[in-house]
């Protein structure tokens, strides 16, 4: 009889020779050290443990390459347009709410491509000025 992985089961962490998981090897990794200093320079106190939880989400990603199921999840929330006739369907639009722990993690590593965007752009590029942000 031949065994069968459990699909609901968390995937087996990957080893490297070193028997380390990809996850912690990539803290030395510098372009990794930028995305651990959001969350671990961070002020202290009240969001401690929610700057821990995410770098354990971004470390999980980074590890198994997978994004969570409930970080792609939304909500689809349908807008009437002002002015009009609600018998119409041509003047409702979709909204979409992502989840609020994507929208963290998006932020996160928004912050860390600003912070490599001058060196990702080449001098003659016209958009993405030093001082602008990702949006």
């Amino acid at each position: 009889m031949e065994m069968v992985a459990d699909p609901l089961a968390p995937p087996k962490a990957r080893r490297g020779r070193d028997g380390l998981r990809p996850s912690w090897r990539c803290l030395s990794d510098p372009r990794w050290a930028t995305v651990s200093r959001v969350f671990l320079e961070a002020p202290a106190a009240p969001i401690d443990s929610l700057r821990q939880r995410l770098l354990e989400v971004l470390l999980e990603v980074l590890d198994t390459e997978i994004l969570l199921q409930s970080l792609s999840e939304g909500k689809i929330c349908i807008l009437l347009k002002p002015g009009g006739d609600e018998a119409d369907m041509a003047v409702y639009r979709p909204l979409t709410m992502i989840n609020s722990d994507m929208k963290i993690l998006c932020k996160a590593l928004t912050a860390w491509l600003t912070a490599h965007m001058p060196r990702l752009k080449h001098e003659d590029q016209g958009g993405l000025y030093r001082d602008e942000a990702l949006v």
